[in-house]
């Protein structure tokens, strides 16, 4: 899942999002200077620049003693903290991701901190929050207040809290969850060698075909394949062995492009690759859609999604036949791809627990940021009521930082019926490690299977031709991310589909790390169970989903 992306514009064309920007900071805005927080009938009010104090120094006046003194330790943490964390991000960069649907949709949950109408809140929100990016610190929930346009902003404390706590107790498991995981038990120390080897290129020559197709709603998919240009030969046969087939799965904003270096790698080593754009989700179609220039896709067509990879692998095996294995296929997908290949390997989808686990998202006491939860809610009464996906070729399955919950439960993970790869970055905010990939780990159970955690890696931090997004959302060393999917996947790949030990080479125990200490260290791990995520923290459990 790619956020809306900063590209280059002529000069003539000024973007909707700088005029907005330009519109804003010209116009003579009155700043809320007071904050009044209500809990049921009662109400008190604060001076926001006290507010500021005691975010930025945890100095508490006389004046405010009442409300923010009368809070336990925990509580005040909390709320200091929601306050205060800082986001690196700039006006322009906010201003575009509030034109995008997500954004629409995440402004509408912040409105519910308020107690103002919709209609109310979510542009004086926006201008808020706009407006507080400029703030060199980056965007802080302290300085929205401080811009906040309207002269009277009422609180809901209730709701507040329930945030507060939980976003405190998200970035802090998270900021040490790596660490947390490796302690579960003294991991090996990889192979550096085996690695460095799996990510070279390989030298079984190819040739790059590109080609269309007919989608499952009559749309024309673009797509491309790598075939090996002599396919593999057995020492028993004289005839040509068709080469199996690796399908790429992209992400939400994103195209075939952003994992097509994957592709090289696979082909490079004689497999036949291929790679096409979801019609509903490729960065065309979501440019288009905001921009007026396309229709917007119907409530979650990307359900369906694997079967356009089902129509894929049908239309390879008709243009070249005898070249493709398309019995024997493995497939790998990146954030809504990741969900995609999780669902042709076989987990089963549960709308019920969806619709159940979607409406907080028009609960007015609950406020929901998860970005991975938010699309996947978009419109749970309306869904594709279709509960299996899978498709028997597939034989391996490579997710990478996955949307999975909460769309798959524990049982219906239980459900995968080929062995799956699942990568994870400890930084992703698109689709966060603990929610979308480490609690569904919990319930594969499968002895071949391998949770990969990298840790900072961000939801960008595996994709190519991610433009000139910030550093922060692309994360530390992405150059180096990429040559080690490169090399997992080749040999998680070359263990299922042709029975080697790669795997082996990589994880000579249950748990393998690298580059110990290093920005992006990463851990292999083959187990992981419900007792000892919740050894992690006791909240964190299957039933949580």
């Amino acid at each position: 899942m790619l956020p809306p992306r900063l590209r280059s514009r002529s000069r003539s064309a000024v973007p909707l999002a700088a005029a907005l920007l330009i519109g804003l900071t010209q116009m003579p805005l009155r700043a809320a200077e007071r904050v009044s927080f209500r809990f049921g009938e009662l109400e008190r009010s604060v001076r926001v620049a006290d507010l500021a104090d005691f975010v930025n120094q945890g100095v508490i006046t006389e004046e405010d003693r009442f409300i923010l003194a009368s809070l336990n330790p925990s509580d005040r943490h909390a709320l200091r903290f929601a306050l205060g964390k800082a986001f690196p991000v700039t006006s322009l960069e906010v201003a575009d991701f509030l034109q995008s649907p997500m954004g629409g949709v995440v402004i509408r949950q912040f409105a519910k901190l308020g107690e103002r109408p919709e209609s109310e809140a979510v542009p004086a929100l926006s201008s808020a929050l706009i407006l507080a990016a400029a703030n060199s610190k980056g965007l802080r929930l302290i300085d929205v207040l401080a811009q906040y346009p309207l002269e009277n902003l009422i609180i809901n404390v209730p709701t507040l809290h329930r945030l507060a706590h939980r976003l405190t107790d998200q970035f802090e498991l998270e900021s040490d969850l790596f660490s947390r995981l490796a302690a579960l038990g003294p991991p090996s120390k990889g192979s550096t060698t085996t690695l460095e080897v799996a990510s070279q290129a390989g030298q079984q020559p190819y040739q790059r075909h590109g080609f269309t197709f007919v989608g499952r709603d009559g749309n024309t998919i673009q797509s491309v394949a790598l075939i090996p240009r002599s396919s593999r030969t057995s020492a028993s046969v004289s005839k040509p062995r068709p080469a199996p087939l690796i399908v790429l799965a992209p992400g939400l904003n994103t195209d075939f492009n952003a994992l097509l270096y994957v592709g090289d790698h696979l082909a490079s080593h004689g497999y036949a690759v291929a790679a096409l754009d979801f019609p509903f989700t490729s960065a065309n179609r979501v440019s288009a859609a905001i921009q007026g220039l396309a229709t917007i896709p119907p409530p979650n067509a990307w359900y369906s999604q694997p079967l356009n990879v089902s129509r894929l692998i049908d239309a390879l095996a008709a243009r070249w036949p005898g070249q493709i294995d398309s019995r024997r296929v493995g497939v790998l997908g990146q954030s809504l791809g990741g969900y995609t290949v999780l669902a042709l390997g076989g987990a089963q989808l549960d709308w019920k627990n969806l619709e159940r686990a979607c409406a907080v998202v028009n609960d007015p006491n609950q406020v929901e940021f998860n970005p991975a939860v938010l699309w996947q809610c978009k419109d749970p009464s309306d869904v594709v009521k279709r509960a299996d996906f899978s498709d028997p070729r597939i034989k391996a399955v490579v997710a990478v930082n996955p949307v999975s919950n909460p769309v798959f439960t524990a049982e219906a993970i239980q459900t995968l019926r080929t062995p799956v790869l699942i990568v994870s970055g400890t930084a992703d905010v698109f689709a966060p490690p603990l929610s979308q990939q480490l609690i569904p780990y919990t319930s594969v159970g499968k002895a071949t299977s391998v949770l990969a955690v990298f840790d900072k890696a961000t939801h960008l931090s595996f994709l190519a031709a991610t433009g000139k997004l910030p550093a922060w959302l692309i994360g530390p060393d992405p150059e180096q991310a990429q040559r080690d999917l490169k090399a997992l996947s080749l040999a998680f790949f070359d263990q299922q589909l042709l029975g080697k030990d790669t795997m082996g080479g990589l994880m000579p125990s249950d748990a393998a790390l690298y580059r110990a200490g290093q920005p992006l260290q990463f851990l292999l791990k083959r187990q992981l169970t419900p007792g000892q995520l919740r050894a992690i923290d006791p909240i964190l459990s299957p039933a949580t989903q």
